[in-house]
This record gives structure tokens, C-alpha cells and sequence, in this order.
């Protein structure tokens, strides 16, 4: 008799433990808010230096760089509209101006690299669309809908804000403008980089829409502040 109690309890405590685990890998690697529904909104960190695009060997600096998203509850994505402005495309002088067509960028945690969470990036855009470079009336670059893009990676500062890293090297573009300034005209090329760092903040989200900080695209209004995690 007694012995088939310890066997009920010990397959209660498998059971139990079972489903400690199974809930620990499900919550694993997810973007998480202090409460719900959130906006979320990037900043740009560090030197312009430190955010460009660069495509054929040049490197495009970029001035301001911002992402806004919505979250409505624990996720591992986080789908964010990009706002970037100020790009110059270096050693040519010119303005490099981005048109983003409706497209947005996914962040997705796939796993942990020692105390950070990595993950990777999607490009996703509207159907029959791009994200456009116009490097003035001389070159046009469009970088079209890509999955999974690795070199993303996130650190969580005191549980508040988290640091996101991003460099795509491998980043697909097209030149589809013919001119000396794009010497692969029409040509797919996998060498394109987009690297940029932002901190992430979090607030509630009280609804609605306003203008995007670039003037182009909308942005969600943020209420009072949140604390947000991935872990």
C-alpha cells in the first residue's frame, strides 16, 4: 500500500515538473511589458557614425533613427515601423533619403548568447513593395522583404528599457536606377549592411495615433512609462 503511494506521488511531482518546464520554455525569450497594451519607442544610440546602411562599400550615415511598435501581451516579436532621416551618403556628399512604402522590420528572440537574448530580423512589406534609398536623382536601392536576417541582439538595462543591436550583413538589395553611382544595375547582392543601435522604451498606450517623428508615417501615442524586459 505504501508503496503504490510513493508511486502516485512521484507521478504527481513528474507531472508538476513537467509542466514547470514546459511553461519556463514557453515563456522563454519573449519581449514582456509591466502591463498591457504597451507602446513601445526606440531611440537612437551613440555617433551617427554608428548607423548606416551600406551598400557597393559606402557607408550612409544616418542622423536620426527611431522604431515604434504596439505589444498587447508577452510576444517573441516585435514588429516595429522604422522612422530614419538625416542619411548621408559618405565620400559622395549627398543626401541619401529612405522611403520605407509601408514596410516595418520584425525582431524576433530565437535564443541567448551568455547574459543577452539574440534574435534575428524580417523585412516585411506590403505587397508589390520595397524599402527605397534614393541617393538624390543619381541611385535608387531597394532593399525588398527578407526573413529571419541574423545579428540582432538585445540587452536588458535595470529591468526598464533594453538595448537593441542590429547588424544585418547579409541584407539583399537591388540597384534599379542606372548610373556610375550604381555600378550593379538591376543585379540582386547579398553584401548590403544595415547597422544601428536603439534603446527601447516603454509606455502605456492610451490610443489612438500622431504623426511619426520624421514627418512621415504615423506613430502610436505613448502614456506613462512601463518597464519592458526580454528575457
Amino acid at each position: 500500500m505504501q508503496s503504490g503511494f510513493k508511486i502516485v506521488i512521484l507521478g504527481l511531482m513528474a507531472v508538476l515538473l513537467s509542466a514547470v518546464v514546459a511553461s519556463s520554455a514557453q515563456a522563454a525569450d519573449e519581449f514582456t511589458v509591466g502591463s498591457y497594451p504597451s507602446t513601445i519607442r526606440g531611440s537612437q544610440e551613440g555617433l551617427t557614425s554608428s548607423n548606416y546602411f551600406e551598400v557597393t562599400g559606402n557607408k550612409d550615415h544616418c542622423e536620426r533613427v527611431e522604431y515604434q511598435a504596439t505589444l498587447s501581451g508577452p510576444s517573441k516579436e516585435l514588429t516595429v515601423t522604422p522612422h530614419i532621416a538625416g542619411c548621408l551618403a559618405t565620400g559622395f556628399e549627398l543626401s541619401l533619403t529612405p522611403t520605407l512604402n509601408g514596410c516595418a522590420f520584425t525582431f524576433k528572440a530565437t535564443g541567448t548568447s551568455g547574459a543577452n537574448v539574440i534574435g534575428t530580423t524580417s523585412v516585411v512589406c506590403p505587397a508589390g513593395k520595397q524599402i527605397e534609398l534614393h541617393l538624390g536623382s543619381l541611385c535608387t536601392i531597394d532593399i525588398p522583404a527578407q526573413s529571419d536576417l541574423a545579428g540582432l541582439t538585445f540587452v536588458n538595462k535595470g529591468g526598464s528599457t533594453v538595448t537593441v543591436s542590429i547588424n544585418l550583413t547579409q541584407l539583399t538589395f537591388i540597384e534599379t536606377k542606372p548610373s556610375i553611382f550604381c555600378p550593379f544595375t538591376n543585379g540582386a547582392d547579398t553584401l548590403g549592411s544595415w547597422v544601428s543601435s536603439v534603446t527601447l522604451n516603454c509606455y502605456e498606450d492610451p490610443g489612438g495615433t500622431e504623426t511619426g517623428p520624421t514627418g512621415v508615417n504615423t506613430t502610436y501615442k505613448a502614456g506613462g512609462a512601463r518597464n519592458c524586459h526580454v528575457a
